[in-house]
């Protein structure tokens, strides 16, 4: 009767878990997120802030990343690929560490839910060699409700 009942745990176990990997909350696991660097002082490393896989349309999208601004200087970025026909796209740095990223398609070249890659590549230049972390903050419109990865910085030496 024991193995009968641990057999029953076993599969309602399996089945729990099948539904909770399937479900939409864990398919949108870092949707968007952006890579880690290191290096040491005064190289110029680049982010990739990339879509994992489009959890919807993309007509327009926005956030904010946090970083370290003793530790990293922004400086300029490039469109990804995912971006080159966007009608408009920008990022900014609204105040010391915070850079505001946004855009918009009339429709003919917006991502597609279920495509990947590239949104935009961020250029920052170290002004301290310690370690960091840049974090996406206040996505919005077509972003508003994914969630994202945090991006690092490993400082190698002086």
């Amino acid at each position: 009767m024991r193995y009968m009942k641990n057999i029953l745990f076993t599969q309602i176990m399996v089945f729990v878990l099948a539904v909770f990997c399937l479900s939409p909350r864990i398919a949108k696991c870092q949707s968007l997120t952006i890579n880690n660097q290191c290096g040491i002082l005064k190289d110029m490393v680049s982010y990739k802030v990339s879509i994992r896989m489009a959890l919807n349309a993309v007509k327009s999208f926005g956030f904010d990343l946090h970083f370290d601004p003793e530790i990293l200087g922004y400086r300029d970025y490039n469109r990804g690929k995912m971006m080159e026909q966007y009608d408009f796209m920008d990022c900014t740095q609204t105040k010391p560490g915070i850079l505001r990223c946004g855009g918009f398609d009339k429709g003919e070249h917006c991502i597609l839910a279920g495509q990947a890659g590239v949104m935009v590549v961020l250029y920052f230049h170290k002004i301290k060699c310690e370690n960091t972390i840049l974090s996406f903050k206040d996505l919005t419109d077509d972003l508003e409700f994914w969630s994202s990865g945090v991006g690092r910085f490993f400082c190698l030496g002086r």
